[in-house]
């Protein structure tokens, strides 16, 4: 799997920054010992010409001139040398810590766009919608699972999914005409609500989008696998109409901004909507810009479109 590029650049930043302080930690460290051999050479040559403090001076009350003409004893300097050593300690170590810390997280996000990349296997995906199908289907439904990433692989076994969900009567909650929303552990589901209000199955999952079943569901395994589906695609003139305040677009965000493996599927498209084939193709390219997007039926699951893909919705999504 390709990294991403700004992943990379990261990475290498981090590399140089690390080799760059190495490579000055051992100039700094010529220029310490070119200094000493000089300051021995000093007192050599001192010692070798006695008198030239004038009577009553010490090697310590020595007046040194510096280049901008100001007088300094040896022992300003030896405190400057002192001092100007201990600064230089210090941020080398602030730039060792530095780096490793860019490093870290460069990595970490090495890590999290790798998952983040990763894709259901599709024949996985299309054994997970039939047991939907098996399991809850009442007519309109809508489901949603967070599994363990594994579970979204190759090898699906019945047998070991949705174990702490199989002892509920999901299909009794979804029907009933007032809330008909089930949350479970790692799965929740949904009806379509007929009283007090009209509510549609994936709006009721999805909405308010920060307190949703949905976003509860995210909450509980942020490197999972998510998988949304619903039975019939969400209606264009409410769902998916930005301008309606029963959309689902908040919805799709978080599951756009989920970190583990993703995918919103669907098995036929809405009885309103067909026959529109221009608009669906544009609707539904607002669920694939942000979430990998599938059909199902009973025999096979197609990839209808994904984010960061230039190819159109592809046909086989759009008719009935």
């Amino acid at each position: 799997m390709k990294a991403p590029e700004g992943a990379m650049r990261t990475a290498v930043l981090s590399a140089a920054v690390l080799r760059g302080t190495a490579i000055g930690e051992r100039t700094k460290a010529a220029k310490k010992d070119k200094r000493g051999q000089s300051a021995r050479e000093e007192e050599q040559e001192g010692e070798e010409l006695p008198g030239t403090a004038a009577d009553g001076d010490t090697k310590e009350g020595l007046q040194e001139p510096d280049r901008d003409g100001v007088q300094h004893t040896a022992c300003d300097n030896d405190h400057f040398v002192r001092t100007t050593s201990h600064i230089s300690t210090r941020t080398r170590k602030v730039l060792i810590l530095l780096s490793r810390a860019l490093l870290l997280v460069s990595l970490l996000h090495l890590y999290s766009q790798s998952v983040e990349c990763e894709s259901v296997d599709i024949n996985t995906l299309h054994e997970i919608t039939r047991f939907f199908h098996q399991n809850y289907e009442i007519g309109q439904y809508a489901v949603a699972i967070n599994v363990p990433e594994d579970q979204c692989k190759k090898g699906f076994k019945p047998s070991t999914f949705l174990r702490e969900d199989r002892n509920v009567d999901v299909k009794n909650i979804i029907s009933a005409h007032t809330n008909p929303v089930y949350e479970g552990r790692e799965l929740i589901a949904a009806g379509v609500q007929t009283t007090p209000n009209p509510a549609h199955s994936e709006f009721l999952l999805m909405n308010p989008p920060n307190k949703s079943p949905l976003t509860r569901l995210l909450n509980k395994r942020k490197n999972g696998c998510v998988v949304f589906y619903t039975l019939n695609t969400p209606c264009m003139n409410t769902c998916l109409n930005d301008r309606s305040k029963f959309n689902i677009i908040g919805g799709l965000n978080k599951l756009k901004n989920y970190m583990g493996i993703k995918a919103f599927a669907f098995k036929n498209i809405w009885n309103h909507d067909q026959n529109r084939t221009n608009e669906l193709r544009e609707k539904l390219q607002m669920i694939a810009n942000r979430i990998p997007l599938y059909r199902c039926n009973s025999d096979i699951c197609t990839l209808c479109g994904e984010p960061q893909s230039n190819i159109e919705i592809n046909d086989g999504c759009l008719n009935d």
